[in-house]
């Protein structure tokens, strides 16, 4: 289970890395995970800039591979890279995008792509999510389309939502409990609490409960 992590170039504090800010809604984990990631981010982001004069793609690999375990990093991170290591965000999507870690997610999703039942659905939504998170979807649809993966734009969002949801109820899905295609429905407001309302519920019956919330939504 991964974390979002954001990044900032800020003038008077320098590069800033923490958990993106989400007004109004729920976060993303808890604070004790956060303290249990953040620092070992910070600690491998350093080694990118202390081996920026060396290949950006073998330096960014060993990087993306150490981190991707724990942590799911945003668009901001490129445009990070690109501020600091003064070089062009497109120039830093091609290095990206051919490093072994992007490579390596690519021939997972292909090996996945046409199982109905997935092993872990919540692992395959997060690998999705993840590059959706990191290139943004047009970048992300036109990669998977290059290698034979024709996945649609609104798809790619959903897993992008499944990717960024808290930590609880991504547990919900690795459980079992709660079923991607559910997840794809739940309301940005109130998320937690309608994924209480349809954990264990059939697929038809979570169905009519988020309808039904929707609805008393609207008539706010």
């Amino acid at each position: 289970m991964k974390l979002p992590i954001a990044f900032h170039n800020s003038k008077d504090f320098g590069l800033i890395i923490g958990e993106p800010i989400k007004l109004g809604k729920p976060f993303f984990g808890t604070s004790e995970e956060y303290k249990m990631v953040i620092p070992k981010i910070k600690a491998e982001y350093k080694k990118i800039e202390e081996n920026s004069g060396r290949d950006l793609n073998s330096v960014l690999n060993i990087f993306l591979k150490e981190v991707s375990s724990y942590a799911i990093l945003g668009y901001d991170f490129i445009r990070v890279l690109s501020e600091r290591l003064n070089i062009s965000e497109i120039e830093i999507i091609k290095v990206l995008t051919s490093t072994d870690y992007v490579l390596s997610k690519i021939e997972y999703i292909k090996k996945n792509f046409r199982k109905r039942l997935k092993e872990n659905p919540l692992e395959y939504a997060e690998e999705i999510g993840e590059l959706v998170s990191l290139l943004g979807v047009e970048n992300t649809y036109n990669l998977l389309k290059k290698n034979g993966i024709k996945v649609g734009k609104t798809t790619l969002n959903c897993f992008y939502k499944v990717a960024m949801m808290p930590s609880k109820i991504k547990k919900l899905i690795e459980e079992n409990k709660l079923p991607l295609t559910i997840a794809f429905e739940l309301p940005e407001e109130k998320i937690e609490e309608a994924a209480e309302k349809v954990t264990g519920l059939s697929f038809i019956e979570a169905r009519k409960v988020l309808k039904e919330i929707k609805r008393r939504n609207l008539l706010k």
